[in-house]
């Protein structure tokens, strides 16, 4: 649905990609949310009767999906992962490497999977 959605927009440029990603992503495997435990189960969050709870999908793997799974390009995925959005924020400065700390610019290698940072480069290339 994600593919047709695209492909049938009259305008290009304007769908976006979002994460929703709870505190699961690179934190504790639980949590509590409107009064209730949450936990991290085979890579879904599910509540006591084991009911869907959340998303635990980052923005890189987001991307990596729409690339792999759905057959969007790389080039319009990463517009949807990070121009579109600074476009949507009038913020277009977000969506350059300029004057951005190198930590926060992350690596991916031939399979869209985030091997890094760039100051995780920059600090080898140093050592």
């Amino acid at each position: 649905m994600i593919g047709l959605a695209s492909r049938a927009r009259p305008v290009a440029g304007r769908m976006f990609l979002v994460s929703d990603a709870m505190s699961t992503v690179g934190g504790s495997d639980h949590f509590r949310l409107y009064g209730q435990d949450v936990w991290l189960r085979n890579g879904r969050l599910v509540n006591a009767e084991g009911s869907l709870a959340g998303a635990h999908v980052t923005m890189a793997e987001g991307l990596r999906r729409l690339i792999t799974q759905v057959g969007i390009s790389p080039q319009t995925a990463l517009d949807m992962a990070v121009a579109a959005p600074a476009r949507l924020i009038d913020r277009p400065e977000l969506a350059t490497p300029e004057h951005r700390d190198l930590a926060d610019l992350l690596c991916l290698d031939a399979d869209w999977h985030v091997s890094g940072t760039l100051a995780d480069i920059a600090g080898q290339t140093a050592a």
